[in-house]
């Protein structure tokens, strides 16, 4: 679970996962406000694969991502 904090910018990582291979699911944890007590997960449509153990993946603000490597 990656959580982009930052009301106001877009986060870009890239992260190694080693020697994994194989797709990425995704989900993104959202809420109504920063400070809310309750958020709902929502499945990504679109989903990826490593690239030589590696995914690139953005974050919108405030916001959160969960990816799944299988």
């Amino acid at each position: 679970m990656i959580l982009n904090k930052d009301a106001e910018r877009d986060l870009e990582l890239a992260i190694d996962f080693g020697a994994a291979h194989g797709a990425v699911d995704m989900e993104r944890l959202h809420a109504p406000a920063m400070d809310a007590r309750e958020a709902h997960i929502t499945a990504e449509p679109e989903h990826g694969r490593l690239r030589r153990g590696r995914f690139d993946i953005m974050v919108p603000h405030a916001s959160g991502m969960r990816m799944t490597v299988r």
